[in-house]
């Protein structure tokens, strides 16, 4: 390529749009962030919309209906809200062979027996408000073997009671239950729990486990590296529309033509890239040479020393048509100043240009 960018122009050029790289960076950023919100928030209203249960009243009015009288989402809400603040234990029966009666479904058909129920309402004082098939419950653990005894009516004080009388009955009143007079019954815990549910804690730490915090600093990461390219891809699309001469823009136009890049030199001081142009335009050995140039700094090569030295035929111009004819030029030189220099303006020049055989220099700076 003959334009390579250096070290230094590729900085200047990231400085330059540091500003919109850094508003890309942002935003990007601000996308996934606000995806992340987003997740834990549905999640949030999810668990919201969850907690908006039946109560006990509304329970009752709608087990005491015909069956073809309520609505399947009827039945889903009062499974729901069953389910919540649900008070239970864990248990075993052991035979006397040492094996164990394992039969969740009949040890809760015999745990809502009529007999069963007068004693455990006896022993509470407390009415059982529903059916007694809605409010025990026992399942099979997978994970211990055990069978699992749940108790939910949709009042949690009400589930404490009924799972505690339940709870001494197992433990100590097992001749309620003629099937277990010749059984051990072993109770792990050492008193009924709440069953786990989910919380707004939970809601976040399960989102969060989800994109878990490795993932969500490589989506970070991510962002900004995609943001850093956004925001360099912009910067191209704005210095290819912009109406002045960016970095890396395609000034030869002929194969003869001489491009220098002094924009790319280490300099201390603006006098010292004028001494520099002035060296490159007296340097050359033709005589009549042709500067143009779009702003003013053309006007002060004649200051320099250069052109008190070697007296050169030079005309200075912004424009072609202000020369005055016959063209007799020997070289044209041409100054562009970076990024404030027209696209116009050298569009025009070099258009013009054309019509003679000349050698162009173009001085980029």
């Amino acid at each position: 390529m003959k334009n390579i960018p250096t070290k230094s122009e590729l900085f200047s050029f990231l400085k330059s749009g540091r500003k919109t790289i850094g508003l890309s960076i942002i935003i990007v950023i601000s996308v996934v962030l606000l995806f992340f919100a987003y997740n834990v928030y549905s999640g949030y209203q999810e668990f919201i919309r969850e907690e908006e249960f039946l109560s006990i009243e509304e329970i009752v009015e709608i087990v005491d209906r015909e069956p073809e009288d309520i609505q399947a989402f009827e039945l889903r809400e009062v499974e729901e809200a069953l389910a919540q603040d649900r008070y239970g234990f864990s248990f075993l029966i052991e035979r006397d062979d040492q094996s164990f009666y394992h039969y969740p479904n009949l040890i809760e058909q015999l745990l809502i027996k009529n007999d069963v129920i007068d004693f455990i309402q006896k022993q509470t004082g407390i009415i059982m408000p529903l059916p007694a098939e809605l409010v025990v419950d026992v399942v099979n653990d997978s994970k211990t073997n055990s069978q699992v005894l749940w108790i939910g009516t949709g009042d949690e004080e009400l589930n404490i009671e009924l799972a505690q009388a339940y709870f001494q009955l197992l433990l100590e009143e097992q001749y309620v239950l003629p099937i277990l007079e010749d059984k051990q019954v072993y109770i792990i815990e050492d008193e009924p729990y709440v069953e786990e549910i989910k919380t707004w804690r939970d809601i976040v730490l399960g989102q969060v486990e989800l994109f878990s915090f490795t993932g969500l600093v490589v989506s970070v990461v991510s962002a900004a590296i995609f943001g850093f390219g956004l925001g360099v891809f912009l910067i191209l699309i704005k210095n290819f529309r912009q109406p002045t001469i960016p970095l890396m823009y395609g000034l030869e136009y002929e194969d003869t033509d001489t491009v220098l890049y002094f924009n790319k030199l280490s300099l201390n001081s603006s006098k010292e890239l004028l001494d520099k142009i002035a060296h490159a335009i007296y340097s050359t050995p033709s005589t009549a040479k042709l500067l143009l140039a779009e702003d003013e700094l053309s006007t002060k090569i004649r200051s320099t020393s250069f052109n008190k030295q070697f007296h050169n035929d030079l005309t200075i111009a912004q424009k072609v048509e202000e020369v005055s004819v016959p063209f007799t030029f020997e070289e044209v030189i041409i100054l562009v100043n970076q990024n404030h220099t027209s696209k116009a303006w050298y569009k025009n020049v070099r258009l013009q240009l054309k019509r003679y055989d000349i050698h162009v220099t173009i001085i980029q700076y």
